[in-house]
């Protein structure tokens, strides 16, 4: 996810501008949770959070992603139970992929 951001904010071709951005979105994407990456894209663009809203609001991809994140907490953090099994979590990846897609096409990178 971070890369993607990264890959956006060389393409303004301002490395002062694109240093502050990266390390902005560094220390913002700790845990990259939904409520964060539309946080971001509201800042480069409320048009960017809606394409990206359009695309994975209340979908297979978003409940996906939100599982693998309160897993990563109840891993991570010790907050709340892992009931996720190894086999859920290769389908909840894959489906999550789509998130990561939909983020750079909202941005404007591959």
């Amino acid at each position: 996810m971070e890369s993607l951001f990264r890959g956006r904010a060389d393409l303004c071709g301002d490395a002062h501008v694109a240093n502050f951005i990266k390390k902005t979105v560094a220390q913002k994407f700790r845990s990259p949770d939904l409520g964060k990456i539309n946080e971001l894209l509201k800042r480069f663009d409320k048009s960017c959070l809606d394409a990206f809203a359009a695309e994975i609001e209340n979908s297979k991809p978003h409940a996906a992603w939100d599982s693998i994140m309160k897993a990563r907490h109840a891993v991570v953090h010790k907050q709340g139970q892992l009931n996720l099994t190894f086999r859920e979590l290769k389908e909840k990846y894959e489906s999550s992929k789509a998130v990561v897609i939909s983020v750079g096409a909202a941005i404007g990178v591959a």
